[in-house]
């Protein structure tokens, strides 16, 4: 599949939406290198898409028996830095942060990234399994504290039918 095609036809997929959506459509050059960001990803040995419809990210990849500092290093592409690696204690002022506190937080043993655009954020984070440490469960979303959840609905929809995870 040619994910350059799909995103082309992002803007008619969501007509319609509020300014949240409209704004994150201005920065087209953001979501195009999101959405190769996770599509490097589906390309690793054995990763899992998992369903994102109840969880609060567009998309979720388990990666199984690849290290976090690996994983990390990978995301920095796009995020440049990580905002929270893994084994450190979350910085003071992550603590206030809308898309943190919209995940429930970030523990000590996971990763966390995010990059500003139009009215909200990318973001990445990265949560060992506590039962199957080599399993890491990879979320990836899009935060705007001022976006419908109809239109946040209308892009998890959209992304989640692309199949370049396939």
């Amino acid at each position: 599949m040619d994910l350059n095609l799909s995103i082309k036809g992002m803007p008619d997929a969501l007509k319609g939406c509020g300014k949240e959506i409209q704004c994150l459509l201005e920065n087209i050059s953001d979501v195009e290198g999101f959405m190769s960001l996770v599509g490097k990803f589906g390309t690793f040995p054995n990763i899992a898409k998992r369903p994102s419809d109840k969880s609060r990210s567009l998309i979720e990849i388990v990666s199984k028996g690849r290290d976090v500092t690996v994983l990390e290093n990978e995301l920095g592409i796009f995020f440049t830095s990580v905002s929270k690696p893994a084994g450190k204690s979350i910085p003071f002022m992550l603590r206030f942060s809308p898309v943190a506190k919209y995940l429930g937080g970030v523990r000590k043993e996971q990763s966390f990234f995010t990059k500003k655009s139009g009215s909200g954020e990318f973001y990445a984070a990265l949560w060992p399994w506590q039962s199957t440490p080599e399993n890491v469960t990879v979320h990836f979303g899009y935060f705007s504290k001022t976006m419908p959840d109809e239109d946040y609905q209308k892009l998890r929809n959209f992304i989640g039918n692309l199949d370049f995870l396939e």
